[in-house]
Formats: structure tokens, C-alpha cells, sequence
């Protein structure tokens, strides 16, 4: 049974993207006359039109058609035969060798190397990722391609903030601190304990605004503040699921601050809060400094979030309406 080209033999340096064009069409035509001989039975292979190396298919499909082939190209061959229980010979890794390794119907894994786009679960495409071995760049890739969208993060994993990334912090004018997914502060600078004395011993963002006295000094803070920390907090819950500390964090201020729970019972939500204004009173002060809220991602760990509260000029005052002219009697 030819599985898209499995029974020719190749040399080292025949080019990935010209697999067999003959043994695609085998295949298509094996495929029909094992399944289309029901009456009113759609056939469909599910792969794109083939497009030579000089001009390659740079579509989702295309690219995900050609990087599932030369990913299997590129498996050490004796081992897969070794782990899948074939003969060994010099010919490539099959389709069927790789489907019987990842676990799951050989149909899957077949739509995959012929470029179907498809709602693959995370299961098949993470054992899709381990029988070809694939790093962290390549299995995100992979679900960019399969399914449009990016694999679940991996929210307990570490965050990595070096000693470089440490000093930019501290050299920040402003108040400045870097985050993980649950607001454990991981690094912060001077003007932040400056602004914010509670914060050294809580260690968290969100217990620092809602378990202690510092949501004094946030201006309205029931109205503007309060609703952004917890519709933050449902939307981390949502993306990070796994999270180990989240939802703990989470229960632990529900039950300390009505207010978190007022606002808990209502569908606030919020992403983020780049770019948004707030006021807030520092120490020693008697009149609101406005700042605005810069956020930055640290793409060496996607859990890792650098906030900046940059003062911001005062907004204009409103004009004052215009009085009307009499009218002459």
C-alpha cells in the first residue's frame, strides 16, 4: 500500500518539496478504490496542488505540507525503524511507520503531510511533535499551521530574567517591575518601593491592590482600578489553565476584598492594560500624579510581563460652555 511515496527509494539529495509526484497520484488512485466504491461517497485526499521548488507554495497548507515532510526526512532512520518494529533497510521513514509512533488514526497524520488545516487537538499535535522531535520553535509552528492558532502556554515553566534583563529594570526612570502569570513580582526597582512601600513584603501585584492599604493611594479606585486588576485576573485564569498558584491567588483575594468578589460576580474582562490611564496619590503628596500604563512581553518567556507607570501629563480641561448671546427684542 503506498502511503505518499513510501515505496520509492530516494537519494540524500533529492530536494523535500519534489516527494514523488508519481506516488502522490498512486496513492490518490489506491486511496479511491478502497474507499470510493460506495455510491455517494464523497473522496477527499485533502491535498493541495503541487507546486515545483521553483515555485513553492507558501500558503498555511503549502508550508505545513512541506515542513510535515521534511521534518519526517530529517528522523533518524534506524531508530524509527528500531521503535516501530520494521525491517531494517535503507529506505525513508513512512508515513504509516510515523502514524503507528504518534498513537492515533493514520488518516490524521496523513491530512497533516498533505496539508490539511484541521481542529487537531493539542494530544495529537504534542505526539505529533515528540515522535518527530521537534523543538519549541517547531511545534509552534506546527499548531500555527494545523490549526491557526498557538499551542497552550506553559505557565508553570520558569521565567528566565537575567542579569541583563534585570539592570534594563532598575535603569528605568519610572516605576518599573517584571511579573509571571500570577503578578509574582520576579525583579523591581527602587522608585517602584519608592512609590509603593507594601510591595516588598506581599511580592504581588494583585495582593498588593486588593489585601492591602496601598489601593488608598490608586484615585477611584472602585471604579477604575478595581474592575481592570479582576477582569485581568479572569482572563489569566482562562489563557494560563494550568497554572499551579493562579487560582489560589485567585480564591485567596475573593475571599479577603468584598469589592474583588462584587466585581467576580459581574462579566468584567480585560487583557491587558497598555496604554491606559490612571491616577494615583504617592507619598507625601497631596495632589493625584496621572501615569500611564506601559506593558511590554518578554519573548523568551511568554509568561513574563515588564510594566512601566510612566507619569503622564494632566488631560486638558473640559472647555466651559459657551454662553448664549441674547437674542435683540
Amino acid at each position: 500500500m503506498l502511503m505518499g511515496g513510501s515505496n520509492h527509494a530516494f537519494t540524500g539529495q533529492l530536494h523535500t518539496a519534489e516527494l514523488c509526484l508519481d506516488a502522490r497520484r498512486g496513492c490518490r488512485h489506491s486511496h479511491r478504490r478502497r474507499h470510493g466504491g460506495r455510491a455517494g461517497r464523497r473522496v477527499v485526499t485533502g491535498r493541495p496542488p503541487y507546486r515545483s521548488p521553483d515555485s513553492p507554495d507558501l500558503t498555511a497548507s503549502g508550508e505545513l505540507r512541506w515542513l510535515m515532510r521534511a521534518w519526517r526526512d530529517r528522523l533518524d532512520r534506524r531508530a524509527s525503524r528500531m521503535r516501530s518494529g520494521l525491517p531494517r533497510r535503507p529506505a525513508k521513514v513512512t508515513q504509516y511507520a510515523v502514524a503507528r509512533r504518534v498513537g492515533f488514526s493514520p488518516a490524521w497524520y496523513r491530512n497533516l503531510e498533505y496539508g490539511v488545516r484541521a481542529g487537531y487537538s493539542d494530544a495529537f499535535l504534542d505526539r505529533v511533535a515528540r515522535v518527530l522531535g521537534l523543538d519549541s520553535d517547531e511545534r509552534h509552528v506546527l499548531y500555527l499551521l494545523a490549526t491557526g492558532r498557538s499551542p497552550a502556554p506553559s505557565a508553570g515553566a520558569p521565567g528566565v530574567v537575567t542579569d541583563l534583563v534585570a539592570e534594563i529594570v532598575q535603569a528605568v526612570p519610572w516605576p518599573a517591575y517584571i511579573v509571571d502569570a500570577a503578578w509574582d513580582v520576579q525583579v523591581h526597582n527602587p522608585v517602584m518601593d519608592q512609590w509603593f512601600p507594601d510591595l516588598r513584603p506581599v511580592g504581588n501585584i494583585m495582593r498588593l491592590a486588593f489585601c492591602t492599604d496601598a489601593h488608598r493611594q490608586l484615585v477611584d479606585f472602585e471604579h477604575d482600578w478595581a474592575p481592570a486588576l479582576v477582569g485581568q485576573m479572569r482572563a489569566a485564569l482562562a489563557r494560563w489553565q494550568n497554572h499551579p498558584s493562579l487560582p489560589q491567588l485567585i480564591a485567596d483575594i475573593l475571599a479577603a476584598n468584598p469589592l474583588a468578589r462584587r466585581l467576580w460576580e459581574q462579566p468584567v474582562m480585560r487583557i491587558h492594560t497598555d496604554g491606559e490611564r490612571r491616577r494615583l496619590h504617592l507619598p507625601g503628596s497631596a495632589d493625584p500624579q496621572h501615569i500611564e500604563v506601559v506593558g511590554f512581553s518578554l519573548l523568551r518567556a511568554e509568561n513574563l510581563r515588564m510594566i512601566i507607570l510612566v507619569p503622564a501629563p494632566a488631560p486638558p480641561a473640559p472647555a466651559a460652555p459657551a454662553t448664549p448671546v441674547p437674542e435683540p427684542t
